[in-house]
């Protein structure tokens, strides 16, 4: 990108932020210092990765390291979520690692997407992101239903 291309996004996304505080305020939200927190939050985060993402892409070796802490990532958030079930974190990560790994397998085997690093960390990112949803949503499912099906449970076992 060019620097009027930055300029012109830099501009773009400052207006867009400036309309929600402008909506907040008209709509007497007291959440405009929220909003520009979290605003100034993500653009230091999505530079850190932006950084990160242009290292690997130069080093193409590194992109296993950037996809084990995805996966680690995912994990240890769908395990706080899931307080209360025994081995959690071990069986999320192999629900999360098996799920990606078929998931990516087929899509790059069947030439569905060209293997290379960059198409690798974009759709590892969110077949990832995804398992980590699922096991969230199963595994709170599973426990709602336990719960509220426990004679039913007791007299099967």
């Amino acid at each position: 990108m060019d620097v009027e291309a930055n300029l012109r996004l830099v501009v773009g996304l400052a207006l867009l932020l400036a309309a929600a505080v402008a909506c907040l305020t008209w709509a007497r939200v007291p959440r405009r210092r929220d909003v520009l927190t979290a605003s100034a939050r993500a653009v230091a985060q999505l530079a850190l990765i932006g950084l990160a993402l242009r290292g690997v892409f130069a080093a193409p070796a590194t992109a296993a390291a950037v996809l084990a802490v995805m996966l680690v990532a995912a994990v240890g958030t769908a395990s706080r979520r899931l307080v209360g079930f025994p081995a959690a974190v071990r069986r999320v990560g192999v629900s999360c690692l098996l799920g990606a790994s078929v998931a990516l397998g087929v899509v790059f085997a069947t030439g569905a997407v060209e293997a290379n690093v960059r198409n690798l960390v974009a759709l590892a990112g969110s077949v990832v992101g995804g398992t980590m949803t699922a096991c969230t949503l199963t595994g709170r499912r599973l426990a709602d239903g336990l719960r509220r099906r426990r004679d039913e449970v007791e007299a099967w076992l």
